[in-house]
């Protein structure tokens, strides 16, 4: 009994357990996390009905998001194998917004995408109503195999308000 104990407790033994139960704490968790999610939103029966995390529904972030504008985008060569592309965010909503995600999409002469780069504009806490922020981010290639985007389109993916108000909080 001593002898099958001891062999249990093997450091290869107790790795070969751990590899093999890991699985199932990895999973669970999220599967749980899944599960939750998808029983909060079973019940609703439109989209408008589900609170996403800056408190509005679906139709009202869309209708926010299109209030906010990408303006002055430009491709500016920066070097032999960077590229910048500049432009301005533009809030013409009456809400203050925050964690302001764009998406960045570089193409080439014949409109085929060649490159997509997600920014997160972390340099500003917030942007008042008809405020705007200037941008810049820069995109590598290598020189002897890619070549420069010749246009690029930048869109705004995600965006967060700030509540101005108790009355807003209480929404």
């Amino acid at each position: 009994m001593q002898k099958i104990w001891k062999v249990l407790n093997s450091p290869l033994i107790v790795v070969l357990i751990a590899l093999a139960i890991w699985p199932y704490f990895a999973i669970l968790p999220a599967k749980l996390g899944v599960d939750s999610s998808y029983e909060e939103a079973k019940g609703r029966k439109h989209s408008s009905d589900l609170n996403l995390k800056n408190g509005l529904s679906v139709e009202e972030t869309e209708a926010l998001m299109a209030q906010v504008k990408t303006e002055n985008v430009r491709l500016v060569t920066a070097s032999l194998s960077s590229q910048n592309v500049i432009g301005s965010v533009h809030n013409t909503s009456d809400k203050i917004i925050t964690e302001i995600v764009l998406t960045i999409s570089f193409y080439d002469e014949s409109g085929e995408l060649m490159d997509v780069k997600v920014e997160n504009l972390r340099n500003i806490q917030f942007l008042r109503p008809g405020d705007s922020i200037d941008f810049s981010e820069k995109r590598f290639f290598n020189k002897e195999k890619d070549s420069p985007a010749s246009s690029v389109f930048v869109r705004l993916t995600s965006l967060g308000i700030v509540k101005s108000s108790p009355e807003d909080a209480e929404e």
